[in-house]
């Protein structure tokens, strides 16, 4: 099995997509652990916006790390992400470390990302 640290985040409707895209999640990995959803202000993101809503979930699968990747881009696409217009993030879902690999390496100095970091690890 492979482990992977999947984060989540919106800044459009967060309260319907995030659920949802976790109910996905649930029904197509092993979910081993998940932080409650916190608001951050927004980290290196260029366009006007409001609050982001974050969480991690760890997970095992005996996906391959494309295969994961690519549920992770249809989840998005559910949730009607369109990168026409990025300053509308319904959902972002990224793959940011797979197994001992970080794939995300620029995620993981965010503040909300180690304050998340901790409450999954607590």
């Amino acid at each position: 099995m492979n482990r992977a640290l999947i984060s989540l985040g919106s800044n459009t409707h967060a309260e319907a997509h995030i659920p949802r895209a976790l109910e996905s999640l649930h029904s197509a990995l092993a979910i081993e652990r998940e932080t409650a959803a916190i608001q951050t202000e927004p980290v290196d993101f260029p366009y006007p916006s409001g609050l982001f809503t974050n969480l991690l979930i760890l997970a095992y699968t005996p996906m391959s790390q494309a295969d994961l990747i690519n549920l992770l881009h249809n989840i998005e696409q559910e949730a009607g992400r369109d990168r026409k217009h990025p300053e509308l993030v319904t959902l972002d879902v990224d793959l940011i470390q797979w197994n001992d690999e970080v794939l995300k390496p620029r995620d993981t100095l965010r503040p909300y990302f180690k304050t998340l970091v901790q409450q999954l690890f607590d």
